[in-house]
């Protein structure tokens, strides 16, 4: 799980980079996708960790907002 949270981490801030470095904000819908899945990995670690006490829900609801966003701006 830790290493497909640094994953995405690392593939969305590369794509970001890639963006700010050539001014081509084509990929910016991706970058938001990757960020979405990484929220989603954190709120499931969250629930298992903490159980419904934490804040693993609000954290998945998140990712499912961002998941849409990203989708609805390919």
């Amino acid at each position: 799980m830790k290493f497909l949270l640094l994953l995405f981490g690392f593939l969305s801030i590369s794509i970001s980079a890639y963006s700010l470095l050539t001014k081509d904000f084509s990929y910016g819908p991706v970058s938001i996708l990757f960020l979405a899945v990484m929220y989603l990995l954190l709120g499931i670690r969250d629930m298992k960790m903490n159980g419904k006490r934490g804040y693993g829900v609000y954290i998945i609801l998140a990712a499912l907002a961002a998941g849409t966003m990203g989708m609805f701006s390919l």
